[in-house]
Parts: C-alpha cells; structure tokens; sequence
C-alpha cells in the first residue's frame, strides 16, 4: 500500500522508488525518443522488457513437477484460423517472442490472462467470442514469488514520479514519462512481475518467467482440435 501525501521529508518507501526509476532513466536514457505511433511506442516498451529479462522463457510443469492446485492459475485464450497455425501460436507462447497484447494499453503492455474462475472469458478470447472453433486455453501458474501490484496502485505512484523526475531532469525527461504513461512500462521498471486489474479480475503478465504453464496436455488438445474439425 502506498501513501504518497506531501509532506517535507520522503519515506525510505518514496526514496527508493524515486531511486529505483532514475537509475534506469539515466543507465538507458538513450532508448527514450519520440514516437509518433503505437506500435513504436510499443517497440520501446519491449525493449524495456528486454533489458529486464522479462521476455525470458516461462517455466514448464512438465520439468518443474510443481503441485498444480497450489497459487494462483490464470487463463491464456489464443485463437487461430487453423490447427496448423494455432500450433504455431502457442510454440511462439511457450519457446520463442513474446506477444503483448492490450491494443491501447488500456491496463498496460503485457500478456493479458484471466484469473482461475474467469475462465469463460478466456474461452471467449480463444474462439473470438464463439465464431471461431480453432483455439485453446492455456493454463499457468503464477511463480509463488511473483511481485504483483494492483491496477487501483498505479496512478496514485505514476502521479508521485511524474513530479519528482520532472523536478530532477530536463533532458529527454517528456519521453520517458510519455512512456510511463503505460501502466505495464512503469511497473516492470518498479520490479513488479505483474499487474492485477481488479475491476476485470484480470492479471497483465509482465515477466514471462515467472509463468509456469501447464504444458503437459496441450499438444494433445491441439491434435484433439484437428481430429474434431476433421470429421
């Protein structure tokens, strides 16, 4: 919980926040230019996340053998417009880049997933809405060290940086904040591996590695899509 009422000395909390987002404007202060669109704004905060090692590969069950009913399961639905695609998709999940979703960034950039008893919504998000039945649900966990803050946090500590670093800098400062504008930017540079968005029960992955998703049945749910749209 943060408090961030005026007063004339900072908290140790305040200080090290403060710290925390100055240090990583002034080490890749030279990533921070204009952008003009979305999608560059986008390419930015992937950098961002690469920096941070957040788009490291997510842990597997099959090769942790963690307890499943234990932490908190959330729900990926990725939908395609065939098997062969859809296979591709969720490999691209597990193995290779990462794609963030949230088309304006309404929570942030990050995975969107839904939490353990959304899971109707993320059916819908695999069959876009129930026009389309080639898609599948991906189950996770969530690492039991996970650092989440929720969405409800974030304005109250976006407001209290934007007017210590405006104070602090001059230089270059508008393009760093107009990308802290993103809730998902800002919380990966604060540590945080997650962001909870309660109104939605939502949780935006930030750091894929901190993702244990269950992968032992998934392959086989693919192969039973193919054979059902097959007969």
């Amino acid at each position: 919980m943060f408090n961030f009422k005026k007063k004339d000395k900072l908290t140790e909390q305040e200080k090290n926040i403060i710290k925390q987002v100055s240090l990583f404007f002034e080490m890749y202060n030279d990533i921070f230019i204009k952008f003009s669109c979305m999608e560059e704004k986008r390419k930015i905060i992937k950098k961002i996340y690469e920096i941070l090692h957040y788009d490291d590969l997510p842990q597997l069950y099959s090769t942790t053998k963690l307890d499943l009913k234990e932490g908190i399961t959330i729900y990926r639905g990725i939908s395609a417009s065939n098997n062969d695609a859809l296979k591709k998709y969720v490999n691209e999940f597990i193995n290779g880049d990462v794609f963030y979703g949230g088309r304006a960034s309404v929570y942030g950039t990050g995975i969107y997933t839904v939490v353990g008893e959304n899971l109707d919504v993320a059916s819908k998000y695999a069959s876009d809405g129930g026009i389309n039945n080639c898609g599948i649900v991906i189950e996770s966990k969530l690492h039991k060290d996970s650092k989440i803050i929720k969405n409800s946090e974030i304005e109250e500590v976006k407001s209290f940086i934007f007017e210590k670093m405006r104070k602090m800098y001059k230089k270059n400062i508008e393009e760093f904040m107009a990308i802290l504008e993103d809730d998902g930017a800002l919380a990966a540079i604060l540590g945080y591996d997650a962001i909870y968005v309660e109104e939605k029960n939502y949780i935006v992955m930030l750091n894929r590695k901190k993702m244990i998703i269950n992968d032992v049945d998934i392959f086989n749910k693919l192969d039973l899509n193919n054979d059902i749209k097959n007969r």
